[in-house]
């Protein structure tokens, strides 16, 4: 279950920029999650997403 949360509409203006962004925040609070539900949303509409984590030490 995903719930929707405010920064959803408040992140908006900034996907249409060529920056990179970041979300911040305690352990267990939903980044991943809120992250996964946007870039299927994006997806949807044809946009082209990367994904990365720093779990990953080749990046």
């Amino acid at each position: 279950m995903y719930i929707h949360r405010q920064i959803q509409e408040q992140i908006k203006p900034y996907l249409n920029r060529k920056e990179v962004l970041g979300i911040i925040g305690a352990r267990q609070v939903g980044k991943t999650t809120f992250l996964q539900h946007l870039f299927s949303q994006l997806k949807k509409q044809g946009k082209s997403v990367k994904f990365l984590t720093f779990k990953e030490k080749a990046i």
